[in-house]
């Protein structure tokens, strides 16, 4: 009789759907496996019907930060704490957690084993890269710590800096794409304005851009601007790209670096892990800019270069390295 196990994911970050889209069908190679999402943001298909639908926690992205008043305000701890009492883990032999709270706080309460599967979990490391300044971050580093907590982590990075720590998880329509260099550059900038992103691209009228964002509703053409709503799409765009430009994290940069585009980041301003995200970059030779910067921008896009391709781990070897650790 096969296992049973709670996938349990941050749905407020492509990153963290990626890496499930990806995990998901191995795992159930395994295990019977019940998917649990909080802090949806946007409409996802995860391949595998959401057993539970939880409010959690979102981030409110404004003018390329996290506002965290609004974060605050919208936030009803009330329905946390009453989700965390009463979900149910006992038909479960494990929680795969990735960056969700509710479940790992639930599992400790609860007593049930709960390993942490994610991005976030490689900063359980101090071997994982650190801006210079972070000393300065200490309760962000509490807040990576414990937002969902667990005894139990297995981390995934850029490289796989401490013995518990992976290379990227990357999706199979990456892995085996056969990647082109089209003519348009793609950009995913999730903490700036639909608005303010078409306003500084429209500066660069002889380059093409496609650019994905949540609120765009419908494909439309602004010059030389493609704009498109968020859908697998992307992923197309990026393997066809002969660029990208995107926030600091940790998903689609690894995509984009396994398929050796040239890549610009531009770090979330107030979020502590894009600046951790944006340090491991720059000693992969990633140009990293603090802000929009017209000078910046424009001798990126006539010096791109790509670095050295990244190593990205075995989804199935991950999948039993996930599966080995029930108890």
């Amino acid at each position: 009789m096969k296992k049973r196990i709670l996938y349990a994911v941050n749905g407020t970050g492509q990153g963290h759907i990626s890496r499930a889209k990806s995990l998901i069908p191995y795992l159930e190679k395994y295990v019977d496996l019940d998917i649990l999402v909080s802090g949806k943001m946007q409409n996802f298909d995860l391949g595998k019907p959401v057993l539970y639908n939880l409010r959690g926690f979102t981030f409110i992205y404004e003018r390329g930060g996290v506002n965290w008043l609004k974060t605050l305000l919208q936030t009803n701890i009330f329905q946390f704490i009453y989700d965390v009492f009463n979900l149910d883990l006992k038909p479960y032999d494990m929680i795969v957690c990735d960056f969700e709270p509710i479940s790992a706080w639930t599992a400790f309460f609860k007593r049930k084993h709960c390993i942490n599967v994610s991005h976030q979990s490689s900063f359980f490391s101090s071997k994982t890269p650190r801006p210079k300044t972070w000393p300065f971050f200490i309760f962000a580093e509490l807040f990576l710590r414990f937002y969902s907590f667990s005894f139990d982590y297995i981390g995934v990075h850029f490289k796989p800096y401490s013995p518990n720590i992976h290379p990227p998880v990357l999706h199979d329509d990456i892995i085996y794409a056969k990647p082109q260099s089209n003519d348009h550059i793609s950009i995913y900038l999730s903490a700036f304005s639909l608005k303010d992103i078409t306003t500084f691209f429209q500066q660069f009228p002889d380059v093409t851009f496609e650019l994905f964002h949540k609120e765009c509703l419908t494909k439309t053409v602004l010059n030389n601007i493609r704009i498109f709503p968020l859908s697998d799409m992307f992923r197309q765009s990026i393997i066809n790209s002969s660029g990208y430009i995107t926030n600091a994290g940790f998903e689609s940069t690894a995509e984009a670096l396994y398929l050796e585009k040239p890549l610009l980041c531009i770090p979330i301003k107030f979020q502590y892990e894009q600046y951790c995200n944006g340090a491991a970059l720059k000693q992969l030779g990633v140009t990293v800019i603090r802000k929009l910067d017209f000078k910046k921008v424009s001798y990126w896009l006539n010096n791109r270069v790509t670095v050295k391709k990244l190593v990205v781990s075995n989804t199935d070897q991950l999948a039993k390295a996930i599966i080995n650790k029930i108890n």
